[in-house]
């Protein structure tokens, strides 16, 4: 079996560190497996070769992600380090498909950086998403914003200093550090897992600062698994699905459009239309999720 076309990267062409926020920073560790990998694990049901046929093995790739038989890719695995302020690890700690470690503040002292928002960061409550912000504030309101957040991390981190300097338990001194106090941690998943976590958290409706994150996870992923991400980038990440009364829409819309030709003339019409877009297969796959 060769592999010479398909070789993952080596550890030091990856980025070595990637900044994020103003004191945070996403570092790919290791990973395990290749664009191969998964088919190898697929077909083990069937015996037949990976590696030995570039169009064979995109065409199984895509095959397998779009009919959701998604366990061969939970054979390949990636693991990154995170430094991020702990509102946005206790969002990406949801994920609960992925192992962590994290540092302990009852094992050392808290390092000092907290999260300060940019300047442009500071937006009011949107009216439309009840976690969501949008809009614009006056840029005095702004800066006294920025003020007052800088001067409570300050106060707080002094507080936490004293209480250490007066011998109190590191477990009992941090427990008033606020969201904005940064933490550092390890995360592994594998790579179905992975791309579960990116399609919620490269949303434009996920928050801000996980986003960041999720957007570093995917530039990893992209380098690794090139031919992997294309195929969940294609039927997930810019996909759109239809609840059962939304299609029942679309298809009367396209009966009005395709009025008074018969099932093969809309056939002809909408491969027409696709061009070479679709495959063949795909393109039979589509009319008949119209039908």
């Amino acid at each position: 079996m060769t592999r010479d076309n398909a070789k993952p990267p080596k550890a030091d062409s990856l980025t070595e560190s990637i900044p994020l926020l103003d004191h945070g920073y996403l570092k790919y560790i290791t990973h395990m497996g290749d664009d191969l990998l998964p088919l190898e694990a697929a077909r083990m049901s069937t015996g037949n070769p990976t590696g030995t046929d570039p169009a064979k093995d995109a065409a199984t790739r895509d095959y397998l992600w779009r009919h959701a038989h998604a366990t061969p890719f939970e054979m390949a695995v990636l693991q990154v380090e995170v430094q991020c302020p702990l509102f946005v690890r206790s969002e990406w700690h949801r994920h609960r498909t992925q192992s962590y470690n994290e540092a302990s503040g009852r094992y050392m002292e808290m390092p000092d950086i907290q999260y300060l928002p940019e300047f442009e960061r500071l937006q009011p409550q949107s009216m439309t998403n009840k976690q969501g912000s949008e809009g614009d504030l006056d840029p005095a309101v702004r800066d006294e914003i920025l003020r007052r957040m800088n001067a409570e991390q300050r106060e707080v981190r002094a507080n936490y200093e004293w209480y250490l300097e007066q011998g109190l338990a590191r477990e009992v001194a941090r427990i008033n550090m606020p969201l904005s106090q940064y933490t550092r941690f390890r995360a592994q998943a594998n790579l179905r897992n992975w791309m579960h976590f990116l399609n919620l958290r490269m949303a434009s409706n996920a928050q801000h600062e996980i986003r960041l994150y999720a957007n570093a996870v995917a530039e990893i992923i992209r380098t690794i698994w090139p031919e992997t991400w294309a195929v969940f980038e294609e039927h997930t990440l810019m996909a759109a699905s239809f609840s059962k009364t939304e299609r029942s829409v679309l298809t009367d819309l396209l009966e009005r459009a395709f009025v008074g030709l018969t099932p093969e003339e809309r056939e002809a019409r909408i491969a027409e239309i696709a061009g070479d877009r679709l495959s063949k297969g795909r393109l039979r796959e589509f009319v008949a999720k119209l039908d």
